[in-house]
């Protein structure tokens, strides 16, 4: 009867030890775990603000090369309309001129022919 008595006593200090052992690896692995997630997360959100400063300057490259490229077109809308209007008022005066020259005996240099 001791003997057993004491084989089962043996067997409830192992099981304890095993169970204290296994808390303590449990214990073990999961503060492994968060120390290696929290690894993880900060080399993502290093990673992840490396590739939107990335992302945000091309963006950003690209509105100002559009936007260039719109003030271009624009300005050069613009002197093609007033080379158009100063071509126009060229032309007016030309024409205005030519009417005036064939009704009235003025030579070429604007003086009156005598």
């Amino acid at each position: 009867m001791e003997e057993i008595a004491e084989s089962i006593k043996e067997k409830q200090e192992k099981e304890q030890k095993e169970k204290e052992m296994l808390s303590t690896a449990r214990d073990y692995f999961s503060k492994k775990k968060a120390k290696l997630m929290e690894g993880r997360n900060k080399l993502w959100d290093e990673k992840k603000q490396g590739f939107l400063i990335t992302e945000m300057d091309k963006l950003k490259e690209q509105i100002i090369d559009s936007a260039e490229s719109e003030l271009r077109k624009a300005r050069n809308i613009d002197i093609q309309r007033k080379l158009k209007e100063e071509r126009a008022e060229r032309d007016r005066l030309i024409a205005q001129k030519s009417s005036t020259s064939a009704g009235s005996p003025m030579k070429a240099d604007g003086d009156p022919e005598l």
